[in-house]
């Protein structure tokens, strides 16, 4: 087995590791800076993320768009404004520009190219990188006083390497993505024995609910206001074979519970009566079927109501009574809920290793110079880049908090 010696060992090159390294490094040259990872090539996530446009972060970094230890997370977020992200990444030569929304991408909105400007810098400092080397433990032993109290010495074990390192940084992300990029849980491992976790759930993930009528009209994109547990989002809504997707549908994907209602408002800008009106009005066409809807809803959305009430063969024109009972549909087009599709289709986990146990530079109150960041602790984001936002600026806060300890010997 070959051994290794470091000042820093970063577990797991993704968004946040990548960007430790480079802050301590730059801050400190003399550092030896190792970046250990599992899969055969760093960033894969982050390459993917924002469908391949990398939605970087968000403007609005207000705290009640994070879930989680928010009260822990709010200083470290205060600490790295969208401003600080706009000039880190200028600095390594990504332009990070808002396109009308608050949304920040990469100008070229190509995610491989962060990946590929984290990468280059990391080389451009020397920063030593490991590739298809997957951490499975860190032993841990007490080396003497310092002014924070006991310092500590780590040995990581690889199946072919051993590293030894007076710090160490776990940022192996939650399990978001699955096995694919690298997020298959496993690194819970390396603290569950010694720090306290929220259960892991997927979030900004698409839904499975009752799919009969999801079924019926896969591939239809409507705009719609979606009610999950009286939490509401406006936006395109995907009908899907196991169920909803789109970008409400995973916004508001957090929320749900088994046999939840999820209820779509097709027409969110007219009221019931309104709708009611329209319908009335509309038996004068002489429509029926599939092109009773014609020009007012997607036809065959509007054919599911009146499937869905037993009215898609009447020939005569519709009651006051079935118009009013066809409006209250198309505002509460229900479907039952009954699961995500799973960590493999998640953008972020919710849970993880609770805040309160890691102090304002995130290293453990538990074992000195252990620091942990992005998503394998318990604070995730709105989809909108305030996970990506977490990532970096957890990466800024750790990173800061071992140059403080190198300068001043702080905890």
């Amino acid at each position: 087995m070959e051994t290794v010696n470091c000042d820093v060992l970063i577990i797991g090159a993704g968004a946040s590791g990548l960007t430790a390294a480079i802050m301590l490094k730059r801050k400190n040259v003399n550092l030896n800076i190792i970046l250990a990872e599992k899969l055969s090539r760093v960033g894969k996530k982050l390459s993917v993320t924002g469908n391949g446009r990398c939605n970087i972060s968000n403007k609005d970094q207000n705290i009640s768009h994070y879930h989680g230890d928010t009260l822990s997370a709010k200083q470290i977020l205060n600490n790295f404004t969208f401003d600080n992200l706009k000039d880190f990444f200028g600095s390594i030569g990504v332009l990070v520009y808002e396109f009308n929304s608050k949304k920040a991408y990469p100008y070229s909105l190509q995610a491989s190219g962060v990946v590929d400007a984290l990468r280059f810098e990391a080389e451009r400092l020397n920063i030593k990188t490991l590739t298809n080397t997957e951490i499975k433990k860190t032993e841990f032993l007490k080396t003497g006083n310092t002014k924070s109290g006991k310092d500590t010495a780590f040995t990581s074990f690889g199946d072919e390497i051993k590293i030894n390192s007076k710090y160490v940084i776990i940022s192996c992300g939650g399990m978001a993505g699955g096995a694919q990029y690298g997020t298959d849980g496993s690194a819970y491992n390396l603290l569950n024995k010694i720090h306290t976790m929220q259960k892991p759930k997927p979030v900004i993930v698409q839904i499975k609910t009752e799919n009969t009528v999801t079924r019926s009209l896969k591939g239809i994109k409507v705009t719609a206001k979606v009610t999950i547990n009286n939490h509401s989002d406006t936006g395109e809504v995907l009908f899907c074979d196991y169920g909803l997707s789109g970008p409400p549908i995973l916004q508001l994907s957090r929320y749900c519970k088994k046999n939840d209602i999820v209820s779509l408002d097709l027409m969110p800008e007219f009221s019931e009566k309104q709708i009611t009106d329209f319908i009335l009005k509309r038996n004068d066409l002489n429509l029926a079927g599939t092109d009773f809807f014609a020009g007012l809803l997607n036809k065959r959305v509007g054919f599911a109501i009146l499937k869905s009430l037993n009215l898609q063969n009447k020939n005569t024109k519709y009651t006051l009574k079935e118009a009013t009972l066809i409006a209250k549909t198309v505002k509460s087009f229900n479907f039952k809920y009954l699961d995500t599709t799973g960590f493999k289709n998640a953008q972020s986990t919710s849970g993880g290793f609770l805040l309160k146990e890691f102090t304002e530079n995130l290293c453990s109150k538990k074992i000195n110079n252990l620091y942990c960041t992005g998503e394998i602790l318990n604070i995730d984001g709105d989809c909108g880049g305030y996970n990506l936002h977490w990532a970096f600026a957890s990466a800024f806060a750790a990173a800061n908090g071992i140059l403080n300890k190198e300068l001043y010997g702080k905890r």
